[in-house]
């Protein structure tokens, strides 16, 4: 009994290999900065609430 590999020749062309899948890897780094951003604009907000609100 013959498998679907082995009934193609050893002449005949391999099908291609799957195209390698790039995960988005994040990098520390980013992560940082983002949270610094993040916090950053976070303070901005309030100081801007508490100058504007007269809180």
């Amino acid at each position: 009994m013959m498998t679907a590999v082995m009934e193609r020749t050893l002449l005949a062309p391999r099908p291609a290999p799957p195209a390698p899948t790039r995960e988005p890897t994040m990098h520390p780094y980013r992560r940082i900065v983002y949270g610094v951003l993040v916090g950053a604009m976070t303070l901005l907000a309030v100081a801007t609430l508490d100058t504007f609100a007269g809180a």
